[in-house]
């Protein structure tokens, strides 16, 4: 191929070796070893843990016309299982009418070249718009076909006084009666900004009682009475209007412990109109991301112990997400990162903005190609199941290397015989390495290892596994996730700037061993 002069697996010793002593010139002089005999379950996150969304600005614009592509199909439906939130800012403006015309459909190949503008975050659009029955229709349509769960936010800006207006809800719950889907309802988002975007205000203490409110509403159908609603989508802790953080706090309060089902809150890195590249391989901005949760996390348990906690809305950059960088393979690095620290840190499902969309989504908004942070987002899926092992290893002053440790994929246990999938990102320009180790004996045991980079530079829109660019078969049809093996007694090498997947087969974990016999195979 263009890119390379031979196969990673024929150079792997001599690069590796002419790689890790140029890092140990760069003063590379921590090496960590995981001890995989103390590695324990901390957690099992949803087996929807990574999922996706459309932002509800498509149905405004007419681009969720997308749905009905058997291509943006086939490569959403290959990350199942997973939610499929519909969500964003217009969806406080949304109205359902079901014999109303959708206007301004756009097709893929009119798709403006730059999106940027749908997704201000300064200027949202006030004006209320329509969603058709026919649309809705062909929405759960294309969620029974690709199998995604629907998640859908409802207008909580329909007020009567200060009240939430349920009517346009209840009208929207009749027609969707005829579908037999098990839909999860949200009501409003980033309520506590609501100032901030749309000029007006509703208090967290009247909020929970709309939620209520939805609650009642739910339990007059049969189909949706045991149907989840999960709240209330404020933005991440930050001190931009109303504090999030007191915001949910009192939301929780009102609320009580028997309407909602799930705890949501938002969380963006950066600003898309001033995000850099150094910004995206930065330990500093991947390390505010714990304390958030953490800061999330004390005030659910307070309030509300035991219940789950979802990034309902997330990405690298809010207000599209940066061009040139949340669309690229550098991208990658706050995608992994999130998915490794939300699931250490208690978060039971991460959803990402957005499948199509702006510069932080998934597939190309032209051409539908999947973009490195799909691709990242694939092998996730493959490799790494859903109990979370106590590993959370930072490695360098400012955690420049980044080691996380999950029970192995089903797919994994049972095709392929791997037990545990590690994963890192290495932030260094040059060679990292860490060292596994074990009190038993391990003659049997073996590495399959899946390196990623940039194909030629961080801001490639292309991702390299092994040194070969990922693409699609003719038929759209995933290639073969090639590894090359190593000896479980070998330190595991990361090149410069690289992320990593290494699954352990013939190891000893009790947690991943009890989990794959308790598993029913159907």
């Amino acid at each position: 191929m263009p890119y390379f002069v031979s196969k990673f697996v024929g150079l792997f010793v001599v690069c590796y070796i002419t790689l890790y002593l140029r890092g140990l010139k760069e003063n590379i002089t921590e090496s960590p070893t995981i001890n995989i005999d103390r590695l324990t379950a901390v957690k099992d996150v949803s087996d929807k843990f990574l999922s996706v969304a459309l932002d509800t600005e498509l149905i405004r614009n007419g681009q969720i016309y997308c749905i009905k592509s058997s291509s943006f199909l086939h490569k959403t439906s290959l990350l199942t299982p997973a939610f499929l939130r519909i969500g964003g800012n217009s969806a406080d403006r949304l109205l359902f009418d079901e014999h109303g015309l959708q206007s301004n459909k756009v097709s893929i190949s009119d798709s403006p070249k730059s999106d940027q503008n749908l997704y201000d975050e300064c200027k949202t659009d006030t004006d209320n718009f329509t969603m058709s029955g026919s649309l809705w229709t062909s929405i759960n349509t294309f969620s029974e076909a690709s199998k995604l769960q629907i998640v859908f936010d409802l207008n909580v800006l329909l007020r009567n006084h200060d009240k939430w207006d349920s009517s346009n809800a209840l009208d929207l719950l009749q027609f969707s009666s005829q579908f037999d889907h098990n839909i999860v309802w949200q009501l409003g988002n980033e309520p506590n900004s609501f100032r901030h975007k749309f000029g007006t205000y509703v208090s967290p203490t009247q909020l929970g009682i709309d939620f209520q409110e939805l609650r009642s509403l739910l339990n007059q159908f049969s189909q949706f009475k045991n149907s989840m609603i999960i709240g209330p989508d404020v933005t991440r802790p930050h001190h931009v209007g109303e504090d999030a953080i007191h915001y949910l706090r009192d939301f929780l309060l009102s609320v009580g412990n028997t309407t909602i089902n799930a705890v949501t809150w938002h969380q963006y890195y950066l600003n898309r109109r001033d995000a850099t590249l150094q910004d995206f391989i930065n330990p500093s901005t991947l390390n505010v991301l714990k304390e958030q949760i953490l800061a999330v996390n004390e005030v659910v348990d307070k309030h509300l112990p035991g219940i789950p906690v979802w990034l309902s809305e997330t990405g690298s950059a809010y207000g599209g997400g940066a061009p040139g960088l949340s669309n690229t393979y550098v991208a990658g690095f706050l995608w992994l990162d999130k998915l490794g620290t939300a699931a250490r840190h208690g978060i039971d499902v991460v959803v990402r903005q957005s499948l199509y969309g702006g510069s932080y989504a998934l597939l190309d908004t032209q051409t539908l190609e999947p973009l490195p942070d799909w691709w990242l987002s694939i092998i996730y899926k493959k490799l790494v199941g859903t109990t979370v092992l106590d590993l959370e290893q930072f490695v360098s002053s400012n955690g420049n290397l980044r080691i996380y440790a999950h029970c192995s994929s089903k797919e994994e246990m049972f095709s392929k015989g791997s037990i545990v999938t590690l994963f890192a990102l290495n932030l260094l320009n040059f060679t990292s390495h860490f060292k596994l180790q074990s009190n038993r004996s391990l003659n049997s045991a073996h590495i399959s290892a899946y390196i990623l980079t940039g194909c030629k530079t961080l801001t490639s829109r292309y991702i390299c596994l092994n040194e070969d660019p990922l693409m699609l078969k003719s038929d759209e049809s995933l290639p073969y996730f090639k590894p090359f093996n190593l000896s479980l007694h070998s330190p595991i090498y990361m090149p410069p700037h690289s992320l990593g997947f290494w699954t352990l087969h013939g190891v000893n974990v009790e947690a991943c061993i009890a989990d794959k016999y308790n598993v029913v195979v159907t």
